[in-house]
């Protein structure tokens, strides 16, 4: 398969989500040519025109589990959300995960990024891709400092969308030009 080649109908593997997960897809182009790439109880990848640009991830996801004429293509993907706990009992109390750089370093062209229900203290290590916006839903970190250096490390970062989880202070301690901060609720929809 060349690079931006569709990725065939055939090589797409089914498989069913145990639990009840809805994704909604708000475009504005032709909806016939946006699909479900791949589906799996830990991932879901949604493409255009064959070439992926959607990636939903939860923690137990590994890049193994994609059929190769996805992964050949996975660097395509330009919005990643991760979600811990999506597919367990969410009435518990939710185990932050930590961020699995491995699996996003390679993704060259990701604009977007939301991570909920994640542990902050790695994020340093994706300072390099080039994330124009980032979600921060119900995350932890140990260290406030170095969750505002690593802030003020992303090169291409121009908005921070952010809930209860993140401190004022922090959000006030970060001194980056020309970064904007907004407060969201559980939705994601600003406040």
């Amino acid at each position: 398969m060349k690079k931006n080649e569709p990725i065939l109908s055939e090589e797409i593997p089914i498989s069913d989500l145990t639990d009840s997960v809805m994704i909604v897809i708000d475009s504005n182009s032709d909806a016939n040519r946006i699909k479900v790439l791949f589906r799996g109880s830990n991932a879901i990848l949604i493409g255009q025109d064959g070439i992926p640009f959607n990636l939903f991830v939860f923690p137990k996801f590994s890049e193994v589990d994609l059929p190769i004429g996805i992964k050949k293509n996975l660097h395509e993907v330009k919005f990643v959300g991760f979600q811990g706990n999506c597919m367990e009992d969410t009435l518990g109390e939710i185990e932050n995960f930590i961020i699995p750089t491995i699996s996003l370093i390679n993704l060259k062209k990701i604009e977007s990024l939301t991570l909920r229900d994640a542990n902050l203290d790695n994020l340093i290590d994706l300072k390099d891709l080039p994330i124009k916006k980032l979600t921060l839903q119900s995350v932890k970190y140990s260290d406030s400092r170095k969750l505002i250096t690593a802030l003020e490390q992303f090169k291409n970062l121009k908005e921070v969308f952010y809930d209860q989880s993140l401190p004022l202070e922090i959000r006030n301690s970060v001194n980056t030009p020309n970064l904007e901060f907004t407060l969201v609720g559980f939705n994601g929809k600003k406040i």
